[in-house]
């Protein structure tokens, strides 16, 4: 791939937005190699987490605004209203499913943030299971300020992370929040120095890669259907989907360490 770079230590995958002399803002071909990368996790073998990351100053500045592979400028010169707003939805959506790919991804994802988190990259931070930022990282999204309103999911899937009434005030004055804001709001979960934010991103893949990999998947389905459920569907769900886990071997290994005095070594069956 062109914009993104997938590598793998282990059983923990880093997924790396790789345009840094652009601030890894987005274009056309970064958004559908996002889709690609997704693909290409969702038939690795073997991954118990990934990290999320940029590569250079910053996580994602947002829209990349040069002409370069850039659709949605090129698609904005057509004068027709209606062949503009039915193009307008299908580029929408086809860069949207990339979104959901990597949100839908069987593992969990950590997304490790730093420098500028704006627009697009600030909606991209949303499909991660949680965020670790460094400190001074600088958070917005501004499309009310370009005249468009955010797609990518600033505003339903930001208002499932952090509750409708912040969402609408950050989507309705683009204002931009440092990172002491950001973990006092729920968007970011932990700050650490700049210097801190790799080692802490990896210690976490580590802790969350040493359990038992079919439990902890299991657990994010449920989190990401529930989304979508009433509670008593959702606990139903949760119940269902807890029964089949705890018939696989891992917890049985878990149980036999535990009486041998020795870490569980899981397998993931």
């Amino acid at each position: 791939m062109e914009t993104i770079r997938i590598e793998r230590k282990g059983d923990i995958c880093h997924v790396i937005l790789d345009r840094p002399d652009k601030r890894n803002a987005m274009n056309s071909v970064m958004w559908e190699e996002l889709g690609t990368a997704a693909d290409e996790l969702n038939a690795m073998e073997g991954v118990r987490c990934g990290i999320l990351r940029g590569e250079g100053k910053s996580f994602c500045a947002g829209i990349d605004l040069s002409l370069e592979n850039n659709e949605l400028l090129s698609l904005m010169q057509e004068q027709n209203k209606a062949t503009l707003t039915r193009g307008m939805w299908d580029l929408i959506r086809r860069y949207r499913s990339s979104y959901e790919k990597m949100s839908n991804i069987p593992f969990p994802l950590i997304g490790a943030l730093h420098g500028h988190v704006l627009g697009s990259g600030f909606e991209l931070s949303l499909v991660a299971d949680f965020r670790i930022a460094a400190r001074g990282t600088l958070f917005a999204i501004p499309e009310v300020k370009l005249g468009m309103q955010p797609d990518m999911g600033g505003c339903a899937r930001l208002a499932k992370l952090i509750g409708q009434p912040q969402a609408r005030r950050l989507v309705y004055t683009g204002e931009q929040i440092d990172t002491d804001e950001a973990e006092r709001i729920g968007l970011v979960q932990i700050v650490v120095e700049p210097d801190e934010l790799m080692d802490k991103a990896e210690a976490m893949a580590a802790q969350i890669a040493a359990n038992a990999p079919l439990a902890v998947q299991s657990a994010k389905k449920v989190f990401l259907r529930s989304m979508d459920m009433p509670l008593s569907a959702a606990l139903e769900y949760e119940s269902v989907t807890a029964s089949t886990v705890i018939i696989a071997e891992d917890p049985f290994e878990a149980f036999a360490a535990k009486l041998e005095r020795r870490d569980p070594v899981f397998k993931g069956k």
